[in-house]
């Protein structure tokens, strides 16, 4: 009886012909840029983080006398 749910499910998401494939499913996009991205939790990899924001929010960012910086350096062990 629970198959006949399930196949009842997975043939009212839709057609092939309104999402371009035969199982109803969208097709991945860049699922191999995805995986390479990927990292496992127990790992002591640096991740590098780049923000771009505009000049007049950098002070923000940085905060008064370098204070979110050196807060960002001490408190999460960071290189900034």
């Amino acid at each position: 009886m629970d198959s006949e749910i399930e196949q009842q499910e997975e043939t009212s998401f839709g057609n092939s012909e309104t999402n371009g494939t035969e199982q109803g499913k969208r097709p991945a996009e860049d699922a191999d840029e995805q995986k390479s991205f990927k990292r496992s939790r127990n790992s002591d990899e640096m991740v590098e983080l780049r923000i771009l924001l505009q000049s007049k929010n950098a002070g923000a960012v940085i905060g008064k006398g370098g204070k979110n910086i050196k807060a960002l350096r001490t408190d999460v062990s960071t290189s900034v």
